[in-house]
C-alpha cells in the first residue's frame, strides 16, 4: 500500500493557556468556530495498513487526534500539575478530503 493523504478537521474546547494554540498553526490551520471552540485542519499522509477505505480513513483519522492532543501536551506541559487533558475536551472530527477516498 502506499502512502495517502486525508485531510481532517478536529474541533476542541481549550480552556488553557494560548501558547499551545500557536505551535498547533506551524502543523495545519486553526481557526475558533462561534462556539468558542477551536477548528484545527490538518493533512495527514502515510501507510495507514490494510484494509478498506473507511478503515485505512479511521486510523489516519486516530492519528490526527493524537497529533492534536500530543502537541498541545508538548507546550501545556505533561507533568500532574499541568496535564494538558484538564483544558481539552474533544468535539469531534470530520474528514474534509483524501485521495485515500475510494
Amino acid at each position: 500500500m502506499s502512502d495517502q493523504t486525508w485531510t481532517f478537521g478536529v474541533v476542541f474546547g481549550w480552556t488553557g493557556p494560548v501558547t499551545p494554540l500557536y505551535l498547533l498553526r506551524k502543523h495545519g490551520t486553526l481557526e475558533q468556530v462561534d462556539s468558542g471552540d477551536h477548528a484545527w485542519t490538518v493533512p495527514v499522509t502515510g501507510d495507514p495498513g490494510p484494509g478498506t477505505a473507511d478503515e485505512r480513513a479511521g486510523r489516519a483519522e486516530w492519528i490526527a487526534q493524537e497529533a492534536l492532543v500530543a502537541l498541545l501536551g508538548r507546550v501545556a506541559g505533561t507533568d500532574e500539575s499541568d496535564d494538558p487533558a484538564r483544558y481539552f475536551a474533544h468535539r469531534s472530527t470530520t474528514r474534509v478530503a483524501g485521495d485515500g477516498d475510494e
